[in-house]
């Protein structure tokens, strides 16, 4: 009965979504003490609250709890949203529609046709109560929401702190592309691609998996420090640590090392827990090179010069699972996933780690040992942040590239084109540089020790 009256009300009677009152106030920003005093003059928005609707325990309107005050009878409506709500004690609720700047008391009562969830404007006056309903909950389901109230305002603050360190480390913040032409060419990078069509000419661009290139192309002119913090995308998988747009904050120092970078990464740490964004301590960081990890994990003494056979025979002594047809990456990645990484999850602290395998080398520097001079970081069992002793060998650059590219075609891996005006940068004299790309979605995972991206992003993946 209640839901046909409802229907008969908003088909016949309502005036369909009107504008609020003028200078009505969101709920959360109104006066707490005006409803305690049954004054609240002003018009005050929200929503109607149920028992589960915005991750708040509230009372439904429609049961409300009477009150007896001498001949008076006190009921209440919860009003609000995700970022605050009030209990609205009245004596009497009146329906109202909102016509050309007129108020009318409407044929039905509100407690027959309004719902929770439903959007309403109301005003209280020696506790009568008025209301309008602007925008009707059509949606039977309750909302369900993962993130948190805290979370979203904490999440932003998070933002203003990173950015708070590099301008007080005096880096310039920069805006690189969201098309360009080459994506990178790295194999386990997996790019999406779009297609730019103007009249006659057409071109297929890339969205960026990261502001590498064009970061790089900045430093080669001689900018220095530089950083850049935004979403960037990768066509890879969907876990509850990774979805296929993503928040990195990569960041260059010119002339520094790579314990400059680990250093940035300890600073933000520290800003954030004064900050109270981290849960929990704080262990002291620790340095492990791959060789170390090798030797700790799998008892294996992990040379520049490792062959791929040395590989299978451990995997066999393991009883690792491996193909006939993996490559050296393939295997030392096989082993790396089943014994360090767990390994590394158990520490408590920061892990940096440093000196790489040379087939492992991507855009880094060698080392005079041989090693990749690049480094991860991985804390509290999250991959985080991966950085380079940063190549500037347009040769060197090159023929990376062009192997690179080859292996993609083996692999049947989109292709994609090299970018020439990097090498060109680099040609021009790019000075010796360390640079880092930290996932921020995965730091804020860390530092609040959630299980899922999806308590930071509002919008689900829809893949």
């Amino acid at each position: 009965m209640l839901d046909d009256l409802r229907k008969s009300y908003l088909q016949s009677q309502w005036s369909p979504y009107p504008s609020a009152p003028p200078n009505t106030v969101a709920v959360e920003n109104s006066s707490e003490v005006a409803f305690f005093t049954g004054e609240a003059p002003g018009w005050i928005g929200g929503k109607i609250l149920s028992a589960f609707e915005m991750g708040v325990a509230v009372k439904d309107f429609r049961n409300p709890t009477a009150e007896e005050t001498g001949d008076a009878v006190w009921s209440s409506i919860y009003l609000g949203s995700i970022r605050g709500q009030r209990e609205i004690k009245y004596k009497s609720m009146t329906l109202v529609s909102w016509k050309k700047g007129t108020l009318s008391p409407e044929p039905y009562s509100a407690q027959e046709v309004l719902r929770t969830g439903d959007d309403v404007a109301v005003q209280l006056i020696n506790h009568e109560l008025k209301i309008i309903l602007l925008a009707p909950n059509l949606i039977a389901e309750p909302l369900q929401q993962m993130v948190t109230l805290e979370n979203a305002f904490q999440w932003q603050k998070f933002f203003y702190l990173i950015r708070q360190y590099f301008d007080e480390q005096n880096f310039l913040e920069v805006q690189t592309p969201h098309l360009v032409l080459s994506p990178g060419t790295e194999l386990h990078l997996e790019p999406f691609s779009v297609e730019y069509v103007k009249e006659r000419f057409q071109r297929k661009l890339f969205l960026p998996t990261s502001p590498e290139f064009h970061l790089k192309k900045l430093m080669s002119q001689g900018w220095g420090r530089i950083f850049e913090l935004r979403s960037f995308f990768r066509n890879d998988e969907v876990s509850s640590t990774h979805w296929p747009e993503f928040t990195l904050c990569e960041w260059y120092r010119n002339y520094q090392e790579l314990k400059d970078l680990a250093a940035d990464f300890l600073g933000i740490i520290s800003l954030l827990k004064k900050s109270n964004l981290i849960v929990g301590e704080v262990s002291e960081p620790e340095t492990w090179s791959v060789r170390q990890l090798f030797a700790k994990t799998m008892n294996f003494n992990l040379t520049p010069n490792s062959t791929k056979e040395d590989l299978q025979l451990l995997a066999q002594r393991l009883k690792v699972s491996f193909r006939e047809d993996d490559d050296w990456s393939d295997l030392f990645h096989r082993l790396f996933l089943q014994f360090i990484e767990p390994w590394l999850s158990q520490r408590q602290g920061p892990q940096f780690i440093v000196n790489w395998p040379p087939e492992q080398a991507a855009l880094s520097r060698m080392t005079d040992e041989g090693w990749a001079d690049r480094m991860e970081i991985y804390w509290r069992g999250l991959e985080l942040a991966n950085g380079y002793a940063e190549l500037n060998d347009p040769g060197e650059q090159q023929k990376r590239f062009q192997k690179d590219l080859k292996e993609r075609d083996r692999l049947c891996r989109t292709q994609v084109p090299e970018d020439k005006s990097l090498i060109q940068s680099f040609e021009r004299g790019m000075s010796p540089c360390s640079g880092i790309a930290l996932g921020v979605d995965r730091l804020f995972m860390a530092a609040k020790k959630l299980n899922s991206i999806s308590e930071i992003r509002f919008f689900p993946f829809q893949g």
